[in-house]
C-alpha cells in the first residue's frame, strides 16, 4: 500500500497501547503558468503578468507616445486631404508621403513595444492573452463611428502578427 504513492511520516501510541501509522499522499500539483495580458485600448497597450493564484505581479502600459504622434500626423493629414482635394498636387504629394511616414513609425514602434512584451516575463511559465477593443465609439448606443485617431484599430492587427512571430522564433 504505500508503493503507491502514500508516505507514512508520523507514528503514534493510542491510550490502550495500539500503534497508529498517519498515512499520507503526496500529490504533486501541475505547475499551473503565469499569465501575460496585453490589453489593446484606444490610446495605449496595457500589459499585466498574473501569478496562477490571481495576483499581479506587473502592469504596464506602453505605446502612448504613438497616441500623441499619430493626433499630430492626423491633423496634418486632415489639412492636406483638403488642400489636396482642391486641387494642389504639392498636398497630394505631401498627403502620400506622410501617410507611407505613419505606417513606418506606427510598426516601427509596436516592433519595440512587441520586444519589451516579450523580453518582460520569465520564458518557461508563459500564457499570452490578447485582448482587443471593439473600435466602435460608443458601444450600447449602436454607433459605428470610429474613435478620433483610435491607434488600436490598424495597430491591433499589427501587434497580433508581431506578438505571434516573436514567440514563434523565440520559442516561447
Amino acid at each position: 500500500m504505500i508503493n503507491t504513492g502514500w508516505a507514512c511520516k508520523t507514528y503514534g501510541l493510542t491510550s490502550d497501547g495500539q500503534i497508529v501509522a498517519f498515512l499520507s499522499k503526496e500529490q504533486v500539483a501541475a505547475g499551473r503558468r503565469n499569465v501575460l495580458g496585453v490589453d489593446v485600448n484606444s490610446k495605449c497597450f496595457a500589459v499585466s503578468v498574473l501569478a496562477p493564484g490571481g495576483k499581479v505581479l506587473k502592469q504596464l502600459y506602453y505605446g502612448k507616445d504613438i497616441w500623441v504622434r499619430r493626433k499630430r500626423i492626423m491633423s496634418r493629414r486632415d489639412r492636406l486631404q483638403g488642400l489636396a482635394d482642391r486641387g494642389s498636387h504639392r498636398a497630394k504629394r505631401s498627403f502620400e508621403r506622410l501617410k507611407a511616414r505613419e505606417g513606418n513609425f506606427v510598426r516601427n514602434r509596436i516592433g519595440e513595444v512587441v520586444r519589451d512584451i516579450t523580453d518582460l516575463p520569465p520564458n518557461s511559465t508563459l500564457t499570452l492573452r490578447l485582448k482587443a477593443s471593439s473600435g466602435s465609439a460608443r458601444e450600447g448606443e449602436g454607433s459605428t463611428r470610429k474613435f478620433f485617431g483610435c491607434p488600436s484599430l490598424w495597430s491591433e492587427g499589427t501587434l497580433r502578427i508581431g506578438l505571434s512571430t516573436r514567440i514563434s522564433s523565440s520559442g516561447l
